[in-house]
């Protein structure tokens, strides 16, 4: 548990030796935030190309990806909190979908 470059929340975990982030947006002094986006980066040892990434965002339902600046495929997926939060259930399930996205976009980019 850490927090960020303006003190809200943030976490750092891992699935499977995936390494992701958590970033808590909206927070009120840390607290009552509105939604979370789940992060992680894949380091390659040459650049992705572009095209590989925009198929995933064509076809893929749950997560958006992008190629930073140094040619590696990002992932985010972005859960929303506002009003009355995500119940203990749908949280499970929000965890087992990230989980889906990161091994299927793990097989996308062939890391």
């Amino acid at each position: 548990r850490d927090t960020d470059d303006v003190g809200d929340p943030m976490l750092s975990s891992r699935i499977e030796g995936t390494y992701f982030d958590v970033f808590f947006y909206g927070c009120t002094d840390g607290k009552d935030c509105d939604s979370i986006e789940f992060s992680a980066e894949f380091e390659m040892p040459r650049p992705v190309q572009p095209a590989v990434v925009n198929d995933w965002n064509r076809e893929g339902r749950y997560g958006r990806a992008y190629v930073d600046e140094k040619g590696n495929p990002n992932i985010e997926f972005d859960v929303n909190l506002d009003f009355d939060g995500v119940g203990g259930k749908n949280f499970d399930d929000t965890i087992d979908v990230w989980r889906a996205v990161l091994t299927d976009f793990r097989k996308h980019i062939d890391w």
